[in-house]
C-alpha cells in the first residue's frame, strides 16, 4: 500500500487491485478475526454493513477500504474518438 509522498500528499499506489482483490482481502480478514460480526466491530463499523459490503448489496465504502489497508484510486483512460460514437458529448 502506499504511503505519503515526500510533498505530503499520498504517494502513487503501488498495485492496482481488481474488485474480486479487495472483496477477497475483506473477506480474509474477517476470516481471520473469527467472522464478519468480530472483525467489524474492532473497526468500529456495523456487521450489517460489512455483510451487505460482502454480499455487494452496498459499493465498498472508504471506511472498510481503510480498515483493510487500503484506498479508492479512480483512472481515466484516453480512448480514440472514434471508438465513441454518437455517445461524445
Amino acid at each position: 500500500m502506499a504511503g505519503i509522498g515526500h510533498n505530503g500528499a499520498p504517494a502513487e499506489p503501488t498495485e492496482l487491485l481488481r474488485t474480486a482483490q479487495v472483496y477477497a482481502l475483506l473477506q480474509d480478514a474477517c476470516t481471520a478475526a473469527g467472522g464478519q460480526k468480530a472483525w467489524a466491530e474492532a473497526h468500529g463499523l456495523s456487521a450489517q454493513h460489512v455483510n451487505d459490503v460482502l454480499a455487494t448489496r452496498r459499493e465498498i465504502s472508504d471506511r472498510v477500504l481503510a480498515a483493510i489497508g487500503l484506498r479508492r484510486v479512480v483512472r481515466y483512460a484516453q480512448v480514440s474518438i472514434s471508438t465513441l460514437g454518437s455517445r461524445a458529448a
